[in-house]
């Protein structure tokens, strides 16, 4: 049985040496009411890397408690690429200074590091529960593309493909659905 909250707003990766700091940035943000999943406490009995997959799938961001050991962990490598594939916002919270591995640099090179490695932690915390808010604020305050009225002000420009004005998340979803960057065209033409 896999135990999981209906909605994860941060997904807590670290590596486990990190396990003491990696609790307390989940304890930080919860007490900010930013709903966490955080291993081993969220996991039930049952399939470890299922319920990794399953929280990575419903979470908004992911934290990645960023040291010279997570740096070095393939549970934590393969956590990142699962959220880059989910499209999840990414945050790395450096709380060592190291020098990154080729891989991370990488997989974090359009994220916004969060330098954490001065004392003391509980403000760097504090600092990224409050961007963490941001992000998920900003995802609420976007509404569904499929919605009546179009898009907010400030929203993105429709995608002009073949005549017909898609949305960036229409396009996005049908991206998604197969056929890479041509999977809209395709699907778009099917339409029709």
């Amino acid at each position: 049985m896999i135990k999981i909250l209906n909605r994860v707003d941060v997904f807590v990766s670290y590596s486990a040496q990190d396990g003491e700091t990696a609790r307390a940035v989940c304890a930080g943000m919860e007490a900010k009411g930013i709903r966490c999943w955080i291993a081993p406490r969220d996991i039930g009995v049952g399939d470890w890397a299922a319920a990794i997959e399953e929280a990575v799938s419903r979470c908004r961001v992911m934290v990645v408690v960023w040291s010279e050991q997570s740096n070095q962990s393939r549970a934590v490598m393969n956590e990142v690429a699962r959220a880059l594939n989910k499209r999840v916002v990414l945050i790395p919270f450096r709380v060592e200074k190291f020098e990154p591995s080729k891989s991370f640099r990488y997989l974090f090179s359009t994220a916004q590091w969060f330098e954490a490695h001065t004392p003391p932690l509980g403000a760097h915390i504090d600092g990224l529960a409050s961007a963490v808010l941001e992000v998920l604020r900003g995802d609420r305050e976007r509404p569904d593309s499929s919605t009546p009225g179009g898009a907010p002000p400030g929203a993105p420009p429709p995608i002009q493909a073949h005549g017909v004005d898609i949305p960036p998340d229409e396009w996005g979803r049908r991206r998604r659905q197969g056929g890479g960057l041509l999977g809209p065209l395709r699907s778009l033409l099917d339409d029709k």
